[in-house]
Formats: structure tokens, sequence, C-alpha cells
């Protein structure tokens, strides 16, 4: 059951970094209300616990299943409102408590302060709230300058866009995700990786840090994107197909678009090197038109997905085909 009261919340919270993570402001706000109005004993685990105003009684399980934020990701923004210094964590080995900081900022004790006199100080008080917030931000976004530059360079590199580094947008969304603790090595692995997927498609528009970097997609995006680390290369495939189909068209320069081919056909086959040699075998004695001089068939037509989708459904076949 839900205490009784309300807690103050200034619009200044908009400017903070939690307004860019529904996830994180819900959590937030979740804390402020679970937070004691005042000073209560309550018996946790077998101990009798003093819980002081501003406090309240933690447990990633229960609090997950009351917020909806799942455990992993209620874990790191509990840790990102700690180093912020919004809250204090106690540990012990039956319970932890969470103190908000300055919790009478939120929920203002009636007894000492009247609602004018409230009033009046958020009227003194919030601009300069706002001012430091901002502050602190700018300040968060100078320490990324180089990495940001790095990221939208990458973007820009293998998808023809002329995005800025100093545009607001692009800032924010990167910057929010290297606090976060998260590397500049993920961002680039996920830029790579999702590139590789949507270029020449309908997606390819969404191919800016404000959907790469959202926090509803992150962490799915970072575990294709390892995944896909883990494919082969373009250059390990070329070396497969100059021994199979020496008879075909040799690979030359591989270019960023021809990597992206690869890892998009890789990603759709699960590929190995050893299924990638099993394939290029089923092609040279099931498929054996493809390598006809006639239809001018190489290394990118192997590699596309349209072709592995044929092969797969047996329509690439020779005596389709003759």
């Amino acid at each position: 059951m839900s205490a009784p009261g309300w807690i103050k919340i200034h619009r200044a919270l908009l400017d903070h970094w939690c307004a860019t993570e529904p996830e994180a402001l819900a959590v937030w706000v979740r804390l402020l209300c679970e937070a004691n109005f005042e000073d209560k004993k309550s018996l946790i685990n077998g101990c009798l616990v003093e819980v002081k105003r501003g406090q309240l009684v933690f447990g990633l399980d229960a609090f997950s299943l009351k917020s909806g934020v799942s455990v992993m990701k209620l874990r790191r923004i509990i840790s990102m409102l700690e180093s912020d210094g919004m809250i204090n964590r106690q540990k012990t080995s039956k319970y932890s408590l969470i103190s908000i900081v300055c919790y009478d900022k939120y929920q203002e004790d009636n007894r000492q302060t009247s609602g004018y006199e409230q009033a009046k100080d958020n009227q003194i008080t919030a601009p300069k709230e706002v001012k430091n917030l901002r502050r602190k931000e700018d300040l968060l976004s100078c320490e990324h300058d180089d990495a940001i530059r790095t990221v939208i360079d990458r973007i820009n590199e293998i998808t023809g866009q002329n995005l800025q580094p100093s545009a607001k947008v692009h800032r924010e969304n990167i910057s929010a995700r290297l606090n976060d603790g998260f590397s500049l090595e993920d961002l680039i692995s996920i830029v790579e990786t999702k590139s590789a997927e949507w270029m020449g498609t309908k997606q390819q528009i969404y191919l800016v840090p404000k959907t790469l970097f959202r926090p509803s997609n992150f962490d799915r995006y970072l575990a294709e994107s390892k995944m896909a680390s883990k494919i082969p290369t373009a250059e390990q495939l070329v070396d497969v197909y100059h021994e199979k189909m020496p008879s075909m068209p040799s690979v030359g320069v591989i270019t960023p678009k021809r990597r992206n081919l690869v890892t998009d056909f890789c990603l759709a086959g699960k590929m190995t090197v050893d299924k990638f040699s099993a394939y290029l075998d089923y092609i040279g004695t099931r498929c054996t038109w493809v390598m006809n001089p006639k239809y001018g068939y190489g290394f990118d037509f192997l590699v596309d997905r349209n072709t592995l989708d044929r092969a797969r459904n047996t329509t690439l076949e020779d005596k389709i085909n003759d």
C-alpha cells in the first residue's frame, strides 16, 4: 500500500539526464514515493531496523517487479543515481537501505516550512538548480568530445550521411550511453552491426544516434553486435572463395560495401568458415550454372542474402535454372 501525502518534483528534472531515459525517470520517481516521510522502525528479515525519513528498504527483485524495470537495467540505474550523488546505499547481509540525498527538497516537512515559504524558496532556488544541472551536463558532454566525433565520423563513413558532431541530439544520445559506463568500442560495434543489417533497406534512415543508442534498444543491439563479432571476417571468406571457386572472378579490394555485404550474409546464415566452405561445395556441385562466365557472377553474388535464401529453398539448383 502506498504511503499517504505527496512529493514535490521541480520542472528542472526535465533538464536532467534522468528525463532522457524513461525507465530511469520511473525508478527515480518511485524511489521518492517509497521513501519514508518520517522515521519508522520496521522488521526486516528478523531484524528491527530504524528506517529514517528519506530512506527506504530496497531489494532489486521486489523493486523490479513493482517498477516493471528488468533487474539488469535497475542495477545499472541505481548505480548511476548513486554515482550522481542522488542516493546513498547502505548494504548489510540481511537488507539494503537507500537514502534520498536532500530528501527535504522533494518532500517538505510542513511542520517546519509554510506553503508560502516553500513557493518563495522554489522561485529563488529553481533557476540556480537548473543552471547547475545544465552546467553539469555540458561538462559531461565536453569530456566525451573525442568519442562523439569518432562515433559520428564512423556513421558518416559507412552511410554517406553528413551528421554533425556538434548537433545537440547526437551529443546527448552518445554521451548518455558513455555516462552509463558503456565503452566507445560498444557504440562503434553497434554502428557497424546495424549498418550491415539496415543499409539498402527502409531501416537505413534509422542509422542515427537517436535510434542506435536509445535506451530501450541499446542492450539488445549490443548483444547482437557481440554476436556479430564472432562471425568470420570478409578476408577469411574471400580466401575460402578463391580456394573453392578458382574459375570465378577473383576479389580485389574489400570495400566497405563488400564488408557490409559479408557481415549481413554471415548474420543471416549464422555463418562460420566451415559452413561457408560447405555452402560453396553445394554451389559447385548442385548449382554449376552460377559459375558460367556468361553470367558474370562472382563473390558478391554468392554472399548476397538473396542467393543464400535461394540455396536454402533449392531454387538455385541446375535443374531449375537450366
